[in-house]
Protein backbone atom coordinates (compact mmCIF):
# COMPACT_ATOMS: atom_id res chain seq x y z
CA UNK A 1 0.00 0.00 0.00
CA UNK A 2 3.13 2.50 1.05
CA UNK A 3 3.87 1.67 -3.09
CA UNK A 4 0.90 2.94 -4.32
CA UNK A 5 0.47 5.80 -2.05
CA UNK A 6 3.92 6.98 -3.40
CA UNK A 7 2.87 6.62 -6.71
CA UNK A 8 -0.12 8.65 -6.21
CA UNK A 9 2.09 11.42 -4.63
CA UNK A 10 4.58 11.33 -7.85
CA UNK A 11 1.86 11.33 -10.27
CA UNK A 12 -0.63 14.12 -8.52
CA UNK A 13 2.07 16.49 -7.30
CA UNK A 14 3.12 17.63 -11.56
CA UNK A 15 -1.49 17.71 -12.10
CA UNK A 16 -3.28 20.77 -12.13
CA UNK A 17 -6.57 18.84 -10.70
CA UNK A 18 -7.29 15.29 -8.85
CA UNK A 19 -10.75 14.72 -8.97
CA UNK A 20 -12.22 14.56 -5.36
CA UNK A 21 -12.90 10.57 -5.41
CA UNK A 22 -9.75 9.86 -5.85
CA UNK A 23 -8.20 12.31 -3.14
CA UNK A 24 -11.26 10.49 -0.76
CA UNK A 25 -9.76 7.41 -1.66
CA UNK A 26 -6.14 7.68 -1.11
CA UNK A 27 -7.52 9.36 2.71
CA UNK A 28 -9.25 6.07 3.44
CA UNK A 29 -6.44 3.60 2.40
CA UNK A 30 -7.10 2.61 -0.57
CA UNK A 31 -4.18 4.11 -2.85
CA UNK A 32 -4.42 1.70 -5.38
CA UNK A 33 -7.97 2.13 -6.00
CA UNK A 34 -7.20 6.11 -5.54
CA UNK A 35 -4.77 5.83 -8.58
CA UNK A 36 -6.95 3.94 -11.04
CA UNK A 37 -9.97 6.22 -10.28
CA UNK A 38 -7.63 9.42 -11.03
CA UNK A 39 -5.98 8.18 -13.82
CA UNK A 40 -9.15 7.50 -15.57
CA UNK A 41 -10.94 10.25 -14.35
CA UNK A 42 -8.52 13.15 -15.85
CA UNK A 43 -8.26 10.94 -19.32
CA UNK A 44 -12.05 10.46 -19.85
CA UNK A 45 -14.29 12.69 -17.69
CA UNK A 46 -14.96 16.03 -20.09
CA UNK A 47 -17.79 17.95 -17.54
CA UNK A 48 -16.79 19.59 -15.01
CA UNK A 49 -18.38 20.23 -11.57
CA UNK A 50 -19.83 23.36 -10.09
CA UNK A 51 -17.23 22.69 -7.19
CA UNK A 52 -14.57 22.28 -10.01
CA UNK A 53 -15.74 25.49 -11.89
CA UNK A 54 -16.13 28.18 -8.96
CA UNK A 55 -13.70 30.06 -6.78
CA UNK A 56 -14.85 31.38 -3.17
CA UNK A 57 -13.44 34.36 -2.71
CA UNK A 58 -13.86 34.53 1.20
CA UNK A 59 -11.65 31.93 1.37
CA UNK A 60 -9.85 32.69 -1.44
CA UNK A 61 -10.13 28.53 -2.59
CA UNK A 62 -11.33 27.55 -5.91
CA UNK A 63 -10.01 27.75 -9.31
CA UNK A 64 -8.22 31.02 -10.46
CA UNK A 65 -8.97 30.76 -14.27
CA UNK A 66 -6.36 31.68 -17.24
CA UNK A 67 -7.58 33.49 -20.62
CA UNK A 68 -7.35 34.50 -23.72
CA UNK A 69 -8.97 35.62 -26.96
CA UNK A 70 -8.25 33.23 -29.96
CA UNK A 71 -7.15 34.83 -33.23
CA UNK A 72 -10.52 34.14 -34.53
CA UNK A 73 -11.71 36.99 -31.97
CA UNK A 74 -10.37 39.53 -34.47
CA UNK A 75 -7.93 41.92 -33.75
CA UNK A 76 -9.96 44.70 -32.28
CA UNK A 77 -9.83 42.06 -28.88
CA UNK A 78 -6.75 40.12 -29.69
CA UNK A 79 -4.63 44.08 -29.40
CA UNK A 80 -6.35 44.68 -25.81
CA UNK A 81 -5.38 40.82 -25.16
CA UNK A 82 -2.31 40.98 -22.61
CA UNK A 83 -1.59 37.40 -23.38
CA UNK A 84 -1.31 38.83 -27.39
CA UNK A 85 1.22 41.02 -26.33
CA UNK A 86 3.79 38.80 -24.80
CA UNK A 87 2.33 39.20 -21.21
CA UNK A 88 0.33 36.74 -18.67
CA UNK A 89 -3.12 35.76 -19.38
CA UNK A 90 -5.77 37.61 -17.32
CA UNK A 91 -7.00 35.54 -14.56
CA UNK A 92 -10.71 35.06 -14.20
CA UNK A 93 -13.17 33.55 -11.23
CA UNK A 94 -16.38 31.85 -11.65
CA UNK A 95 -18.76 32.74 -8.63
CA UNK A 96 -21.31 30.65 -7.56
CA UNK A 97 -23.73 33.69 -7.48
CA UNK A 98 -23.60 33.26 -11.16
CA UNK A 99 -21.29 36.42 -12.18
CA UNK A 100 -17.71 35.86 -13.51
CA UNK A 101 -15.04 38.46 -12.35
CA UNK A 102 -11.68 38.97 -12.96
CA UNK A 103 -9.25 38.67 -10.73
CA UNK A 104 -6.33 41.14 -9.59
CA UNK A 105 -3.57 39.92 -7.48
CA UNK A 106 -3.54 43.27 -4.96
CA UNK A 107 -0.37 41.91 -3.11
CA UNK A 108 1.86 40.09 -5.68
CA UNK A 109 4.69 40.33 -2.84
CA UNK A 110 2.40 39.37 -0.07
CA UNK A 111 2.48 35.50 1.32
CA UNK A 112 0.58 36.00 4.60
CA UNK A 113 -2.45 37.66 5.83
CA UNK A 114 -6.43 36.78 4.90
CA UNK A 115 -6.54 35.44 1.61
CA UNK A 116 -9.12 38.20 0.47
CA UNK A 117 -6.60 40.87 1.26
CA UNK A 118 -4.60 39.90 -1.51
CA UNK A 119 -6.74 40.61 -4.20
CA UNK A 120 -9.65 42.24 -5.57
CA UNK A 121 -12.60 41.55 -7.69
CA UNK A 122 -13.31 43.37 -11.03
CA UNK A 123 -15.84 43.64 -13.75
CA UNK A 124 -14.47 41.25 -16.77
CA UNK A 125 -12.47 42.96 -19.21
CA UNK A 126 -12.48 45.85 -17.22
CA UNK A 127 -8.83 46.86 -18.52
CA UNK A 128 -9.85 46.57 -22.14
CA UNK A 129 -12.59 48.87 -21.46
CA UNK A 130 -10.54 51.72 -19.80
CA UNK A 131 -12.78 51.50 -17.37
CA UNK A 132 -11.50 50.45 -13.44
CA UNK A 133 -14.56 49.79 -11.38
CA UNK A 134 -12.99 47.79 -8.04
CA UNK A 135 -15.20 45.22 -6.32
CA UNK A 136 -13.65 44.96 -3.25
CA UNK A 137 -14.49 41.33 -1.64
CA UNK A 138 -16.24 42.80 1.29
CA UNK A 139 -18.15 44.68 -0.71
CA UNK A 140 -19.68 41.77 -2.77
CA UNK A 141 -23.13 42.19 -1.26
CA UNK A 142 -23.12 45.33 -2.69
CA UNK A 143 -23.14 45.03 -5.98
CA UNK A 144 -26.35 46.00 -7.18
CA UNK A 145 -25.94 49.34 -5.93
CA UNK A 146 -22.87 50.19 -8.46
CA UNK A 147 -23.39 52.55 -11.46
CA UNK A 148 -25.33 50.87 -14.31
CA UNK A 149 -22.87 51.75 -16.59
CA UNK A 150 -20.95 48.32 -15.56
CA UNK A 151 -20.59 45.21 -17.91
CA UNK A 152 -21.44 42.54 -15.91
CA UNK A 153 -20.91 38.73 -16.82
CA UNK A 154 -22.81 36.04 -16.01
CA UNK A 155 -22.71 32.34 -16.64
CA UNK A 156 -25.06 29.15 -16.78
CA UNK A 157 -24.70 25.40 -17.47
CA UNK A 158 -26.28 24.08 -20.49
CA UNK A 159 -26.95 20.72 -22.03
CA UNK A 160 -27.64 21.05 -26.01
CA UNK A 161 -26.40 24.49 -27.32
CA UNK A 162 -27.19 25.00 -31.21
CA UNK A 163 -25.45 22.30 -33.21
CA UNK A 164 -24.12 20.28 -30.76
CA UNK A 165 -24.79 16.75 -29.24
CA UNK A 166 -26.62 16.95 -25.83
CA UNK A 167 -24.26 16.12 -22.71
CA UNK A 168 -24.47 16.12 -19.04
CA UNK A 169 -24.57 18.99 -17.05
CA UNK A 170 -20.94 20.88 -16.99
CA UNK A 171 -20.45 19.81 -20.31
CA UNK A 172 -21.09 23.38 -21.42
CA UNK A 173 -20.93 26.89 -20.39
CA UNK A 174 -22.91 29.82 -21.56
CA UNK A 175 -22.06 33.02 -20.86
CA UNK A 176 -23.22 36.24 -21.37
CA UNK A 177 -21.66 39.70 -21.23
CA UNK A 178 -23.30 43.08 -20.96
CA UNK A 179 -26.49 41.52 -21.16
CA UNK A 180 -25.96 39.36 -24.62
CA UNK A 181 -25.28 35.58 -25.19
CA UNK A 182 -21.74 34.60 -26.25
CA UNK A 183 -20.73 31.38 -28.20
CA UNK A 184 -20.98 28.66 -25.83
CA UNK A 185 -18.10 27.53 -24.12
CA UNK A 186 -17.15 23.69 -24.32
CA UNK A 187 -15.69 21.57 -21.75
CA UNK A 188 -12.92 19.13 -22.24
CA UNK A 189 -9.58 18.21 -20.83
CA UNK A 190 -6.31 19.56 -21.47
CA UNK A 191 -4.46 18.19 -24.47
CA UNK A 192 -1.42 18.52 -22.64
CA UNK A 193 -2.43 15.58 -20.06
CA UNK A 194 -1.89 17.51 -17.19
CA UNK A 195 -5.85 16.72 -16.20
CA UNK A 196 -6.74 20.31 -16.72
CA UNK A 197 -10.25 21.68 -17.99
CA UNK A 198 -10.17 23.85 -21.20
CA UNK A 199 -13.03 25.57 -21.72
CA UNK A 200 -13.26 27.25 -25.37
CA UNK A 201 -15.36 28.70 -27.90
CA UNK A 202 -14.88 29.73 -31.37
CA UNK A 203 -13.61 33.42 -30.22
CA UNK A 204 -12.19 32.59 -26.36
CA UNK A 205 -10.13 29.89 -24.71
CA UNK A 206 -10.14 29.29 -20.04
CA UNK A 207 -8.13 27.15 -18.86
CA UNK A 208 -7.55 25.54 -15.42
CA UNK A 209 -3.82 25.90 -15.12
CA UNK A 210 -1.76 29.12 -16.18
CA UNK A 211 -1.28 28.83 -20.21
CA UNK A 212 2.45 29.62 -21.66
CA UNK A 213 3.74 33.16 -22.63
CA UNK A 214 3.06 33.64 -26.11
CA UNK A 215 7.00 34.46 -26.86
CA UNK A 216 8.42 32.23 -24.01
CA UNK A 217 10.64 29.98 -26.06
CA UNK A 218 10.43 26.48 -24.87
CA UNK A 219 13.20 23.93 -25.64
CA UNK A 220 11.80 20.34 -26.96
CA UNK A 221 13.36 17.41 -26.45
CA UNK A 222 13.89 15.00 -29.74
CA UNK A 223 10.95 12.73 -29.43
CA UNK A 224 13.50 10.07 -32.00
CA UNK A 225 15.09 9.21 -28.53
CA UNK A 226 12.10 7.87 -26.80
CA UNK A 227 12.30 4.41 -25.89
CA UNK A 228 9.52 2.06 -26.66
CA UNK A 229 6.82 2.09 -25.03
CA UNK A 230 6.75 -1.32 -22.70
CA UNK A 231 4.22 -2.86 -20.28
CA UNK A 232 4.55 -1.47 -16.84
CA UNK A 233 3.61 -3.89 -14.12
CA UNK A 234 2.76 -3.84 -10.35
CA UNK A 235 1.62 -5.59 -7.45
CA UNK A 236 -1.94 -5.13 -6.21
CA UNK A 237 -2.04 -4.38 -2.86
CA UNK A 238 -2.52 -7.30 -1.74
CA UNK A 239 0.17 -8.91 -3.05
CA UNK A 240 -1.49 -11.64 -4.71
CA UNK A 241 -0.92 -10.35 -8.51
CA UNK A 242 -0.17 -8.34 -11.14
CA UNK A 243 -1.57 -4.99 -12.51
CA UNK A 244 -0.85 -3.83 -15.60
CA UNK A 245 -0.21 0.17 -15.12
CA UNK A 246 0.54 1.04 -18.93
CA UNK A 247 -1.32 3.39 -20.33
CA UNK A 248 -2.81 5.03 -17.77
CA UNK A 249 0.34 7.10 -16.44
CA UNK A 250 3.58 7.68 -15.38
CA UNK A 251 4.94 8.23 -12.73
CA UNK A 252 8.57 8.80 -14.04
CA UNK A 253 9.53 12.49 -13.18
CA UNK A 254 12.34 12.20 -16.40
CA UNK A 255 9.03 11.31 -18.75
CA UNK A 256 6.97 13.39 -17.09
CA UNK A 257 9.32 16.63 -17.66
CA UNK A 258 9.45 15.45 -21.19
CA UNK A 259 6.07 15.27 -22.08
CA UNK A 260 5.07 18.62 -20.58
CA UNK A 261 7.38 21.14 -22.24
CA UNK A 262 5.98 19.36 -25.60
CA UNK A 263 2.59 20.03 -24.19
CA UNK A 264 3.35 23.26 -22.68
CA UNK A 265 4.18 24.84 -26.52
CA UNK A 266 1.15 23.07 -28.23
CA UNK A 267 -0.85 25.56 -26.36
CA UNK A 268 0.59 28.50 -28.08
CA UNK A 269 -1.21 27.76 -31.18
CA UNK A 270 -4.89 27.94 -31.84
CA UNK A 271 -4.26 25.37 -33.71
CA UNK A 272 -4.09 22.67 -30.63
CA UNK A 273 -7.24 23.63 -29.78
CA UNK A 274 -11.00 21.90 -31.63
CA UNK A 275 -12.96 24.47 -31.24
CA UNK A 276 -13.41 26.43 -34.72
CA UNK A 277 -16.49 29.38 -36.17
CA UNK A 278 -17.21 25.97 -38.47
CA UNK A 279 -18.66 24.61 -35.63
CA UNK A 280 -20.38 27.52 -34.31
CA UNK A 281 -21.20 29.56 -37.40
CA UNK A 282 -24.81 30.23 -36.06
CA UNK A 283 -24.29 31.37 -32.37
CA UNK A 284 -21.64 33.50 -34.26
CA UNK A 285 -23.59 35.22 -36.67
CA UNK A 286 -26.72 35.71 -34.32
CA UNK A 287 -24.16 37.30 -31.89
CA UNK A 288 -22.96 39.38 -34.73
CA UNK A 289 -26.25 40.81 -35.73
CA UNK A 290 -26.96 41.22 -32.40
CA UNK A 291 -29.22 38.49 -30.75
CA UNK A 292 -29.40 38.59 -27.30
CA UNK A 293 -30.17 35.17 -26.24
CA UNK A 294 -28.68 32.04 -28.09
CA UNK A 295 -31.10 29.55 -29.15
CA UNK A 296 -30.32 25.89 -27.18
CA UNK A 297 -32.47 22.67 -27.22
CA UNK A 298 -34.29 20.69 -29.63
CA UNK A 299 -36.10 23.62 -31.38
CA UNK A 300 -32.35 25.72 -31.92
CA UNK A 301 -32.36 25.49 -35.74
CA UNK A 302 -35.67 26.59 -35.77
CA UNK A 303 -35.21 29.38 -33.49
CA UNK A 304 -32.69 30.57 -35.14
CA UNK A 305 -34.25 30.48 -38.94
CA UNK A 306 -36.62 32.78 -37.22
CA UNK A 307 -33.75 34.97 -35.67
CA UNK A 308 -32.07 35.28 -38.82
CA UNK A 309 -35.24 36.27 -40.68
CA UNK A 310 -35.88 39.16 -38.45
CA UNK A 311 -32.18 40.67 -38.27
CA UNK A 312 -32.06 40.62 -42.18
CA UNK A 313 -35.40 41.76 -42.88
CA UNK A 314 -34.57 45.51 -42.22
CA UNK A 315 -31.92 45.40 -44.59
CA UNK A 316 -34.27 44.51 -47.17
CA UNK A 317 -32.34 41.59 -48.61
CA UNK A 318 -33.45 38.46 -50.49
CA UNK A 319 -35.15 35.91 -47.11
CA UNK A 320 -34.79 32.91 -49.08
CA UNK A 321 -33.11 30.06 -47.03
CA UNK A 322 -29.66 30.15 -47.67
CA UNK A 323 -27.56 26.89 -48.42
CA UNK A 324 -25.57 25.93 -45.13
CA UNK A 325 -22.28 25.36 -47.18
CA UNK A 326 -22.50 28.83 -48.25
CA UNK A 327 -23.10 30.52 -45.24
CA UNK A 328 -20.19 28.57 -43.58
CA UNK A 329 -18.12 29.91 -46.51
CA UNK A 330 -19.30 33.40 -45.56
CA UNK A 331 -18.51 32.72 -41.80
CA UNK A 332 -14.77 32.80 -42.40
CA UNK A 333 -15.22 36.29 -43.16
CA UNK A 334 -17.87 37.50 -40.50
CA UNK A 335 -17.39 35.17 -37.93
CA UNK A 336 -15.54 37.34 -35.64
CA UNK A 337 -16.02 38.64 -32.20
CA UNK A 338 -17.11 42.16 -32.74
CA UNK A 339 -15.42 45.96 -31.28
CA UNK A 340 -17.60 46.12 -27.94
CA UNK A 341 -19.37 49.38 -28.47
Amino acid sequence: EAGWENHCRRIWHKKSHVCSAAITLFQNKKAMKAYQTSCRDGKHRHEIAEDELCFDPLTGNGTRWSFRFKQSAGSDWTSLDPWWSGGETRKMVFLRDGTVKQLVDNCPQQSSGHPNMRFMLRDAFFDARGGEISVPVEDLDSLAGVAPSRQIMTWRMVSQPMDLPMKPQGAYIRLNLGGRDVPTYIVHRSPTGNWGFIMESCWGIFSSFELPRRRQEHELRDSNHRDNPRMRLRRTQEGGQWFNVHGLESDSEEEQERNQVAADSSMLDDSAFSVTNCWQWREALLYNYGAMVLPEGEGATEEFDRLWSEAIRPRQVNTSPIPEETMQNYMGNVARAPTDS
